[in-house]
């Protein structure tokens, strides 16, 4: 089931970012260079705004997607 209201899908958002922000930004920084990390980081937390009715509801299942986004973004 998707997120309801635009209040519910900042909040659940917010939680997202809250969770996968910096692990995420460690991932891409043990890779590339940290202005380069913080620049795909924004790309990962567009892409998890736009998806954010497909990327698990549990916190333990949304940080390997986004790991998996943060890869392709950074090979893109």
């Amino acid at each position: 089931p998707g997120v309801s209201t635009p209040g519910d899908r900042e909040r659940r958002m917010r939680a997202l970012v809250a969770h996968v922000a910096d692990p995420v930004r460690r991932y891409l920084r043990r890779r590339t260079d940290a202005a380069t990390a913080d620049d795909v980081l924004g790309d990962v937390l567009l892409v998890l705004w736009r998806r954010l009715d497909d990327v698990p509801a549990d916190p333990d299942e949304a940080l390997p997607w986004a790991i998996v986004v943060a890869r392709q973004c950074l090979a893109n």
